[in-house]
């Protein structure tokens, strides 16, 4: 809500927009150079797998995607947030009709905000102002609630709260989970993430957070890096 004055009240800080940043959250690039580019972040910078999406299951026949090099992206990290860094493969995302503007490989530069109402207001604030907005929701994997807007050279921002955390068994979230994904801006008030966990166990009697069957993680020695040492 507005003060008279126009300035919003975030937390009980006066501030001329009703969200405040944070920090810099994660980061993610569209490679051409998939191999090369997984081998650079994980195998040499030491960045650890969480989870892998396969955008070839989005394609509308194996022949639009073929020979476009590995469909998988990556979603890694360094700490116990699920992902820091995103690495998507260009070539795949561009015949799968993803594009961005020509000379943009960055696929989202990321700012996390003190609650999900700052992210609901946020949403509100830049539809006023005439701010493309490419969507909002809660993703999975990650579950980070958001919005994506572009910038005026077409780069990707994310405003976000919340983030999955990995704990020492390197496991994230299974995919029974992730009912709790939105594709639109949700109502609030959310339930809390323990309470999601809460349910989850009771209704499928969940013992952890296991690797999905038939997941693959690029070969054995990524398998490998995906868990904390």
């Amino acid at each position: 809500m507005p003060a008279s004055n126009g300035a919003f009240n975030v937390g009980g800080v006066l501030l001329r927009q009703p969200f405040k940043i944070r920090r810099l959250g994660h980061f993610g690039f569209n490679l051409v150079n998939m191999d090369e580019g997984v081998r650079f972040y994980v195998d040499l910078l030491g960045f650890r797998i969480s989870d892998v999406m396969d955008y070839s299951k989005r394609a509308k026949s194996p022949d639009q995607v073929a020979g476009l090099g590995d469909p998988n992206g990556y979603f890694t990290r360094y700490g116990t947030d699920h992902h820091a860094m995103v690495l998507f493969p260009k070539r795949v995302r561009d015949a799968l009709g993803r594009s961005e503007k020509p000379g943009i490989t960055v696929n989202q530069i990321t700012w996390q905000v003190g609650s999900l109402q700052e992210v609901g207001e946020g949403i509100k604030w830049f539809r006023e102002r005439n701010i493309k907005i490419q969507r909002s929701g809660r993703d999975m994997p990650g579950s980070n609630w958001h919005t994506y807007l572009f910038d005026p050279d077409g780069h990707q921002n994310e405003l976000y709260y919340g983030i999955e955390q990995i704990g020492w068994n390197g496991h994230s979230k299974p995919r029974v989970m992730y009912d709790r994904g939105f594709n639109e801006p949700p109502p609030l008030p959310q339930i809390s993430e323990q309470q999601e966990c809460r349910w989850h166990f009771a209704a499928a009697s969940l013992q952890d957070c296991a690797p999905r069957a038939g997941q693959s993680f690029r070969g054995e020695s990524r398998s490998r890096r995906s868990i904390l040492p």
